[in-house]
């Protein structure tokens, strides 16, 4: 084992760059015949230096220029270096600073480099090259246990690879271990490692010192009930930080911060404490640093979260987690939620869904349109049944969420045989605990929640909350149109919160028609397409009357799509053919109107929805994104469900990691397969999605392995004029 460490840099200076070899020794004693190899196999691959540093712990100064001066193994190494080269030995303290230099070899000045310049980096180089850190792909990014949304953390243990690495990185801490030290609390087992390094050259550079006890406060984990008690003979050291919160958490726990400090740091601004290497690009003193900013976000605000990428939630203290696991899943018809089925058959064709367009904090993709869904014939009889069901002959008081609920209230309320008052929800405020009606106090009697859409209930919430204050004691009854939830368990949590009091009497919750759908901040792919076509624009091209009228209707957030959702290849439509495994055979037929391309996108997304809220555990059939297990959506869902309207609603249901097929080798070779049979057969029925295939590339949310592209995006004369330009489009945006 070579007690070596060794990097080849270059210092500017005002007028040139100054060649220097630095070689660390980690080790009391020069061995000679190893740092001549050392030297020779250097000189050998990059020449001659400028000037060669030999950096040594201070006891070992004076030996080790004795022996580059007069030992006769290195007569040779010499007589090679010294016409061309300088040989500067610099000794290092208790402090990590410098004690001394002096000349060994050569006639020419010591060499000026700092130690401070030396570790830094000597410590960046290290980081670089065993890959310090830990980074995202498109499919999943990190969430720390800070709280923030990042594309890569750093992770100390990998650099702690080699002793001479290690001993030069722990010659860089000795500034930040106070005289007075006797305990190291660090925040990760792998600084037990560096702390043993420190301990080694304080053993040396303080004969009788005794070393440093360690522990670990375990991170994030540990950090709120670890026993930071003796502080004041301790130091804290944490591995690495970009925000130097856990220093801060550390400090809240009463350890002084001048005991606090950072092994590395790579941040946008001064670090609140003490550093020992600062990883960032520096033009003179660290040029190989890290030029780029880490980009990190807080929740809800991620970009990489609107990206389409998992946020894998990050725990312990080491973040040691392996990739990971690729498995493909194929639908069939029990993914889908219990009462789908009979859900779609009554609202399908209604009109009711639809996609949004709109953008902003309060946009919502799946838009359905209350006064449709109030006017469904089969909606109407389920109506009439709540009504009667779950409205008190009592009720005197009707609070309606908002505008677009007032006629679903007022029907309801007229079905249940009831005239009571009717509040919208703005005017809670203005009722009082002594308000009454017809001489009868209205606390106490029953009290009606009407809303006809609701997707989070985080509104009906608030209005519990409110009536808290004005009508205590009045039963509650909830009763809502449809209810689009995010799983089975937040509508399960949510009827448990709305209906829990103290009251004799109980509250009562009660939805008409449910859904499971994604919440409103998933990423849109109608805004990708719209970005794909944008892109194509400004990249010089001129859109067709087709795609120009598309890039046109992607713009108006007005009204949502509802039978426009999907691009065919030709004039006609994508329409459903009969046979759909998710509902029930007849239900095409007996619609007194088509069902629509949004109720076809609807019931996929209702399909993919459940089996990625599907509970852990073992055997269970479950799409997931995590840092264990990525789960694909196998691409012979798009040879099973060979309806164009299918296919393309798989397409744009699921999430870019879905359908991310670049990087697994099974999945990989059947998604090139069944996708370029689509887009070859773009003339035929087979090709009905080819648009739509051509979409979801050109987008980047269909990912396909790079070396494929080109024959799945070969020019074929049999292509529609559409298809035949869209290849065109995405050649130019992903060649």
């Amino acid at each position: 084992m070579r007690p070596f460490y060794s990097l080849r840099l270059e210092r500017p200076t005002k007028t040139h760059a100054i060649d220097t070899f630095v070689v660390f020794l980690a080790a009391d004693a020069l061995p000679a015949d190893t740092f001549v190899a050392l030297i020779d196999d250097e000189v050998e691959r990059n020449l001659v230096p400028d000037d060669v540093v030999v950096v040594v712990r201070e006891p070992s100064r004076a030996s080790t220029i004795a022996a580059i001066k007069n030992h006769r193994d290195l007569r040779r190494l010499r007589h090679r270096l010294a016409p061309h080269a300088t040989v500067t030995v610099i000794g290092f303290d208790r402090k990590g600073a410098e004690a001394g230099r002096e000349v060994a070899i050569g006639d020419g000045v010591e060499s000026g480099i700092t130690l401070e310049e030396i570790g830094r980096r000597s410590a960046t180089a290290i980081f670089l090259n065993h890959g310090g850190f830990v980074e995202a792909n498109a499919s999943y990014h990190f969430r720390n246990p800070s709280g923030r949304h990042t594309d890569r953390f750093m992770r100390l243990s990998n650099l702690l690879v080699r002793h001479a690495e290690i001993s030069i990185i722990a010659m860089a801490l000795l500034p930040l271990i106070p005289d007075d030290v006797v305990q190291a609390h660090v925040d990760t087992p792998s600084m037990f490692a560096l702390v043993s390094a420190v301990n080694e050259h304080l053993g040396v550079l303080q004969p009788g010192r005794r070393p440093l006890r360690c522990d670990s406060f375990r991170s994030y984990l540990g950090v709120a009930t670890y026993d930071f008690s003796g502080s004041e003979t301790a130091v804290v050291l944490i591995s690495a930080t970009s925000s130097g919160s856990l220093g801060s958490i550390v400090e809240g726990r009463k350890v002084d911060r001048s005991r606090i400090a950072h092994v590395l740091y790579l941040g946008a601004s001064s670090p609140r404490f003490p550093s020992a290497v600062d990883l960032s690009f520096d033009k003179m003193l660290n040029p190989l640093g890290i030029a780029e900013a880490r980009e990190t976000y807080r929740e809800p605000n991620c970009a990489l979260c609107d990206a389409g990428s998992i946020a894998v939630e990050l725990r312990g203290d080491q973040f040691d987690l392996s990739g990971p696991e690729f498995e493909p899943i194929t639908l069939n018809k029990k993914d889908a939620p219990d009462r789908l089925a009979p859900t779609m058959d009554r609202l399908a064709g209604s009109g009711a869904f639809g996609v949004s367009l709109a953008t902003g904090a309060t946009a919502r993709q799946y838009i359905v349109d209350a006064d449709r869904l109030w006017r469904a014939p089969e909606f109407a009889k389920r109506l009439d049944y709540f009504a009667k069901t779950h409205v008190p002959s009592s009720t005197r008081e009707c609070i309606v969420l908002n505008g677009d609920s007032m006629p679903f209230a007022k029907d309801l309320l007229e079905k249940a045989g009831v005239a009571p008052v009717f509040v919208e929800r703005s005017g809670i405020d203005d009722l009082d605990r002594s308000d009454a009606k017809d001489g009868v106090p209205l606390n106490g009697s029953p009290i009606v929640i009407a809303a006809a859409v609701i997707e989070s209930g985080r509104a009906l919430l608030d209005i519990s909350r409110d009536l808290r204050k004005v009508r205590p004691n009045s039963p509650q009854i909830y009763v809502v149109g449809l209810v689009k939830s995010a799983s089975a368990g937040g509508r399960q949590h949510l009827e448990r919160t709305l209906v829990q009091t103290q009251e004799p009497s109980p509250h009562r919750f009660a939805a008409i028609e449910e859904l499971v759908l994604p919440s409103a901040g998933t990423p849109n792919a109608w805004r990708a397409e719209l970005a794909f076509l944008d892109d194509a624009v400004v990249r010089g091209a001129t859109l067709s009357t087709p795609l120009a009228a598309r890039q046109a209707l992607l713009r108006r957030t007005s009204a949502p799509l509802t039978d426009d959702l999907f691009v065919a290849c030709g004039s006609t439509p994508l329409v459903l053919q009969p046979g759909f495994v998710f509902w029930s055979p007849e239900l095409p037929e007996r619609t007194t109107a088509k069902p629509t391309q949004a109720d076809v996108f609807y019931t996929i997304s209702n399909v993919l929805q459940k089996l990625r809220t599907t509970a852990l555990k073992p055997g269970a059939r479950a799409l997931r994104a995590n840092w264990f297990q990525q789960t694909l959506l196998d691409p012979s869902n798009l040879g099973r469900f060979n309806d164009g309207v299918i296919q393309a609603s798989l397409l744009r249901a699921a999430r870019p990691t879905e359908i991310d097929f670049s990087g697994d080798a099974g999945a990989r070779l059947d998604a090139v397969r069944i996708v370029g049979r689509i887009i070859d057969g773009a003339h035929r029925p087979r090709g009905e999605a080819a648009v739509e295939a051509l979409i979801a590339l050109g987008s980047g949310r269909l990912r396909l392995p790079t070396g494929k592209l080109s024959e799945i995006l070969a020019v074929n004369p049999t292509h529609p004029p559409l298809v035949a330009e869209l290849v065109q489009l995405c050649r130019a945006r992903l060649f």
